[in-house]
């Protein structure tokens, strides 16, 4: 009897035929996160060194999308941007927007008036709101854009006034004083972008997201795809095995994709 036994490449190959299903789940789950980051990069390296876009460029991350149908795969590039304390000395050059936090918390009345006449100024706005009832949001602005807001509060301040008085705030103002050192703000770095994309204001422009993107449709996945050894060998070489990490990463909703939906739209890109 002759006894034939199976080679070690053809073992291998076997290997591979038997993984060939989780390989290719893993390399469709890679394809979106990998594009993601190469657009990410190309975006950060045509952003503008210095000082006033350190933040924005450090704020941009990646998050993929949860709550998805099965075999769905889809990654963000978003901007994740901490509170920080607003100084008087800001205030000349920053607006502030009051925005209520979504359902189901429900903000009290008199922070859903702050909300309303959004924008304020640092010297008009009447009080701070708790942050359990909003997000107050701050944008760098030129100081005559800041004193034409200033002068529309002013204009409708006997409005708003009237309105949280019927509340029973009527010394806001001087409240506001005292605690203004711990008044805090998230700096508004979707408009930063888009001053800056599309040169707003007395920002000169340099464009960053869209050239990323119109790289990203006019190559498409095998533009990407010729300079991914990995991709290649998650799915032919039977000895490579990188193929099964994931890369963590935050999570966001499938609700929260509409506000991503909103900000590819203003860039003028629909895929």
């Amino acid at each position: 009897m002759i006894r034939i036994k199976p080679t070690r490449s053809f073992q291998q190959v076997l290997k591979l035929v038997r993984e060939w299903p989780d390989r290719t789940a893993a390399l469709l789950s890679a394809v979106p996160r990998d594009v993601a980051t190469k657009v990410l990069e190309e975006i950060r390296q045509d952003i503008p060194s210095g000082d006033n876009w350190k933040a924005y460029k450090q704020s941009l991350e990646l998050a993929k999308a949860t709550g998805l149908s099965e075999g769905e795969e889809a990654w963000v590039i978003r901007t994740r941007q901490k509170a920080k304390k607003i100084r008087r000395v800001d205030g000349k050059e920053v607006a502030l927007y009051v925005r209520s936090h979504r359902p189901p918390k429900r903000p009290s009345e008199e922070v859903l008036v702050l909300a309303r006449f959004s924008p304020w100024t640092l010297d008009t706005i009447p009080f701070f709101p708790k942050k359990s009832e909003a997000i107050m949001v701050s944008r760098k602005m030129t100081q005559r854009e800041v004193q034409k807001i200033a002068k529309q509060r002013q204009k409708d301040a006997s409005e708003w006034k009237l309105l949280l008085a019927r509340l029973g705030i009527r010394d806001a103002g001087k409240r506001k004083k005292k605690t203004m050192p711990d008044a805090r703000a998230v700096p508004d770095v979707a408009f930063e972008a888009i001053r800056l994309e599309f040169g707003l204001g007395d920002v000169r422009g340099k464009m960053h997201w869209r050239p990323a993107l119109r790289r990203l449709r006019g190559s498409g996945f095998f533009g990407f795809a010729k300079n991914r050894r990995d991709w290649r060998r998650t799915m032919q070489d039977p000895w490579y095995r990188e193929w099964g990490r994931e890369a963590s990463a935050p999570g966001i909703g499938a609700s929260g994709l509409r506000d991503y939906e909103r900000f590819q739209k203003m860039l003028g890109f629909r895929f």
